[in-house]
């Protein structure tokens, strides 16, 4: 069925998006939801306890509606650990090289053997296109800069994290600058331009494409959909060069409503929104049409004729902005060119959405919310006091509708004999011991589903787990990050690198010794690779160092800590002492003092050994008490002895001669002691 115009065949493509995406939409609601902790919600009945309507009654409002944040811990947990890397230079990590893998790759490949041959018998030199590559490569770190792409790639990773797609997009911007130049004693400024690319963010629930082909490089289309006023409308697109005349004029204006339409496809945040002010639908596609049609439009038909239906089954990329059912922007574009990028956290297989932590933290989240809420509402039952009362024991039966209050009064019947009767306490028992297992039990759980355990973002597991265990956990969890990170890689880092690449390409103002036939390579991996994979490497070597005294002899322990500390980004010259240290004016004087303190206590030693021949003449008891006074002696000077080794591996090695002597002598002492005995 062939559409009459061109505006009527994407509208009518948008609403078949709009529709498809229906099957979507549930699962990124309950992931927000569960991400921001929203509380009250709906949950099976038949459980009991801890399940909260917001239907229900009154009388019910005392249940809890408590939401367990593990969700959000989780998903910001695997944000931070993916942005720690990717960002953690403050810049997209990628580079560029020279790519001689042009058309015929076997012929390519023979060129490079036989180039790279040659190039081995001579000196290795930079080539002027190394340098052009370098050049390059510093430009487009500085666009990116100035294109705020580390704000956009957060965005993407969190957005990825919640519901399992992050999409960003590339527009054409105008940056101003405010620059200040000195006059004379004072400043004065003005105001500079540049033209260049900017990244934006893009809400999943604003971004519509077909969900029958990923690619949203070359499928049928994909559409982003926002709203504006008509100052933003006018703002916006009465100086674009693409405008089509009167189409400004022709946008609907007779609306008289306070606020905008709202969609059922719109985010959660914007249905919070009562009175919209922006209340114009602007939808920009970007895809394939027929070719009868934007022939029909280039001539500003608005019907299709017959004469061109041969030409249905041609199809035409473009790229086209309707304002409600109006086209006011138009162009054909090249195949494979549209801005947008999408990046999933974990490619589904034969699944039309990407999978996200928040999906793979949905069962664990809705059995916890239960278990938190049953508990919570058992405390109440069980710390607060519940009343069995028989009016008819009560003089004024009226009095129970006032509330209990220390010092309340009730005055019993006459019927009555005793207080119990009329009124009793109920004990509602306490199985929060229970719950609290079934609580654990789901956050273990959790731990292992979102495959991010909570060693991984500093908090130490408690309960029987083992460090091996811990440490294997934490070994996985770093696996599957990287495996994350592999996806950013390629869907993200290196589409939107090679996007700012072709524009230099073909940007006059670029200078010839900047161009080339580059290859882009994303770096994120290998950024993990060398940080997280090598620092937990290291640090492995370094416990079983420590552990062992016979590794710990042969390793290069400065160079490990050195190692671990860059991995860390710490300067190790900041932190290590140096090889020269010994010498330093403390260390020295720390020697001296203990050097002083063994000569003192090897005199004292000696002055007793010298009057023990006259102690056999003496008393046994005086004997004994020198005796004691030598034993003490010894005890200090051993004392110190450890002290001293303590003290660290280098001060130790250079007192080991004078420990070694000392200790010789005293059992030299010793043995002329018992010689004289």
């Amino acid at each position: 069925m062939q559409s009459a115009s061109l505006k009527d065949f994407i509208i009518e493509l948008f609403r078949d998006y709009e529709a498809n995406r229906q099957i979507i939409e549930p699962k990124w609601r309950k992931n927000w939801e569960a991400y921001k902790a929203v509380t009250g919600k709906r949950l099976d009945q038949k459980i009991g306890l801890g399940n909260k309507d917001s239907d229900d009654p009154d009388e019910n409002d005392w249940r809890s509606r408590t939401v367990a944040d593990i969700t959000r811990v989780k998903v910001n947990a695997g944000k931070i650990l993916v942005s720690d890397v990717l960002l953690s230079g403050g810049e997209i990590p990628m580079m560029l090289k020279e790519n001689r893998n042009i058309g015929d790759v076997v012929n390519t490949v023979l060129e490079q053997v036989e180039k790279d041959s040659t190039d081995s018998l001579r000196s290795e030199e930079i080539s002027p296109v190394s340098e052009n590559v370098l050049k390059m490569t510093k430009l487009i770190k500085e666009q990116l800069k100035r294109g705020n792409a580390e704000k956009v790639l957060r965005n993407a990773i969190l957005s990825a994290a919640v519901y399992g797609e992050g999409v960003s997009r590339i527009v054409s911007n105008t940056y101003t600058f405010r620059r200040f130049n000195p006059v004379g004693e004072s400043w004065k400024s003005d105001t500079v331009e540049d033209f260049g690319l900017k990244l934006e963010p893009v809400s999943v629930w604003d971004f519509f494409t077909d969900l029958e082909d990923n690619d949203i490089h070359h499928n049928a289309g994909l559409f982003l959909r926002t709203r504006m006023s008509r100052f933003e409308v006018m703002e916006k697109f009465r100086d674009d060069p693409l405008l089509i005349k009167g189409s400004l004029e022709r946008i609907n204006r007779d609306r008289i409503s306070e606020s905008g339409p709202i969609d059922s496809s719109e985010s959660p945040g914007r249905l919070l929104i009562n009175k919209r002010k922006k209340d114009l639908r602007v939808l920009e596609f970007w895809g394939r049409v027929p070719e009868y049609l934007v022939q029909n439009m280039e001539q500003n038909q608005e019907f299709a004729s017959t004469g061109l239906v041969e030409s249905e089954n041609e199809q035409t990329e473009i790229m086209a902005v309707i304002v409600e059912d109006t086209i006011v922007k138009f162009s054909r574009i090249e195949n494979g060119t549209r801005p947008f990028f999408r990046v999933y956290w974990e490619s589904g297989i034969d699944d039309i959405h990407g999978q996200s932590i928040a999906d793979n933290m949905n069962l664990m989240q809705d059995s916890l919310n239960s278990f938190m809420r049953c508990f919570e509402d058992n405390k109440k039952l069980s710390s607060n006091i519940l009343l069995a009362v028989k009016p008819s024991m009560l003089e004024n039966p009226v009095s129970l509708e006032e509330k209990i209050v220390p010092g309340k009064v009730y005055k019993l019947s006459e019927s009555a004999r005793s207080a119990s009767e009329a009124i009793q306490s109920i004990t509602i028992p306490d199985i929060g011991r229970s719950l609290l297992d079934g609580i654990q039990m789901y956050e273990e759980r959790g731990n292992n589903n979102s495959m991010i355990p909570e060693i991984a973002y500093g908090i130490q597991p408690g309960g029987s787990t083992t460090a091996t265990e811990v440490q294997m956990r934490n070994e996985k969890a770093g696996k599957y990050i990287s495996d994350i990170i592999k996806g950013f890689d390629c869907d993200w880092i290196e589409p939107v690198v090679r996007f700012f690449y072709e524009w230099n390409m073909d940007d006059p103002r670029v200078p010839f010794t900047f161009k080339g036939q580059y290859d882009i390579q994303a770096l994120g991996y290998h950024s993990y690779q060398d940080k997280i994979l090598r620092m937990n490497r290291i640090r492995d070597m370094l416990s079983m160092a420590l552990s062992n005294d016979a590794l710990f002899q042969k390793l290069n322990l400065n160079s490990l800590l050195s190692e671990w500390m860059k991995a860390n980004e710490l300067e190790p010259d900041l932190f290590i002492s140096s090889e020269g240290s010994m010498d330093s004016p403390m260390v020295q004087q720390f020697a001296q003092s203990v050097e002083q303190r063994f000569a003192q206590l090897e005199q004292q030693i000696q002055e007793f050994s010298r009057q023990l021949p006259s102690l056999v003449l003496g008393s046994e008891l005086e004997a004994e008490e020198r005796q004691a006074k030598i034993e003490k002696l010894k005890a200090e000077t051993e004392k110190i002895q450890s002290d001293t080794v303590n003290a660290g591996d280098k001060a130790r090695t250079e007192r080991a001669k004078a420990i070694a002597e000392i200790q010789a002598k005293s059992r030299e002492n010793e043995r002329r002691e018992q010689e004289v005995l």
